[in-house]
């Protein structure tokens, strides 16, 4: 039994999608309205890794990472490396949508009490 399970993990691990990916971080007016104290991120590029979701510029000069434990499809998002290498302990959640097969988007936010909220919402090109 415990041999089921355990290769039943490692098979759902297989299934995200880790790698790199190109597009946009785009937000509808209407997001952009209502996000006052929100930091909406801009990015170029996403890069899905087994614990992590990072958002940067197309050099990775910039780069934002949210970080935490993936189930299937969704990251709940437990802390958030900033631009500027520094790491917030956060509640957040990832999701990464699928246009048949293919990543489509990937969509976090997180917030932490005392420095405010961040959230990315990319678009991947083509």
């Amino acid at each position: 039994m415990l041999f089921a399970l355990l290769l039943a993990a490692q098979f759902a691990a297989d299934v995200l999608p880790v790698g790199q990916y190109e597009g946009s971080c785009i937000y509808p007016q209407a997001v952009v309205d209502r996000a006052e104290g929100t930091e909406l991120l801009t990015c170029q590029r996403a890069e899905i890794a087994r614990d992590s979701i990072a958002f940067g510029l197309a050099g990775w000069n910039v780069e934002t990472r949210f970080s935490g434990t993936f189930d299937g499809d969704r990251l709940t998002v437990e802390s958030v490396t900033l631009s500027n290498g520094r790491t917030l302990p956060v509640r957040g959640l990832c999701q990464v949508y699928y246009s048949g097969d293919e990543v489509s988007t990937i969509a976090c936010t997180a917030i932490n009490d005392f420095e405010g909220s961040v959230a990315a919402n990319f678009v991947r090109a083509g």
